[in-house]
């Protein structure tokens, strides 16, 4: 996506929430761009749809969900070639999934908030502090992954005192570290 193609919506963005009286942008941390044009936009608590004839709409109230990771007021998206939205929340321990219906769901994420950097499959695998999220041409999600001093941390892979990982999650859930510092 260029740089004035993501201006456009941005500028599209702002016209469709200043016609809406019930809608205002607060923060915005992410945006994301589906096949059908249609713009999304993570807002505090909420994604906000806006449809290529300028209808702005709550997509996904993160209080209304009830779902910790979009109770968060900094998260970031990426989007699939099937236009579901992947998400997490700043220093989240979890990857939400939401579909183009709207449905929420975990995608990947920790069984009681086990925070650690461990790979695996599904619940097998552990995150602890996700910061950054991308998706490659290859549908893989790419994530940043850090920790300071963690107890359970492989000494031999990790520096003391701050870890940084980062990760790839592929269709199956596999979730690996590619690289670490």
């Amino acid at each position: 996506m260029t740089r004035i193609f993501l201006i456009a919506y941005m500028l599209l963005a702002q016209e469709a929430f200043a016609q809406s009286e019930r809608i205002t942008l607060n923060q915005p941390t992410t945006v994301v761009v589906d096949s059908k044009d249609k713009v999304f936009v993570g807002d505090g608590f909420n994604t906000y749809k806006i449809t290529p004839a300028g209808e702005a709409s709550v997509f996904v109230d993160g209080d209304q969900a009830k779902i910790r990771a979009l109770r968060q007021v900094n998260f970031k998206m990426v989007i699939d070639a099937q236009d579901n939205i992947y998400s997490i929340s700043l220093h989240s321990d979890s990857i939400l999934k939401i579909t183009p219906d709207g449905q929420v769901s975990d995608y990947v994420s920790n069984p009681k908030y086990k925070y650690d950097i461990v790979d695996g499959v599904g619940t097998a695998a552990r995150f602890s502090s996700l910061a950054t999220i991308a998706i490659g041409p290859d549908g893989k999600l790419y994530v940043t992954d850090q920790s300071e001093n963690m107890a359970g941390a492989d000494k031999a892979r990790y520096k003391p005192n701050f870890n940084l990982a980062l990760r790839s999650i592929d269709t199956a859930l596999n979730v690996k570290t590619m690289r670490t510092q």
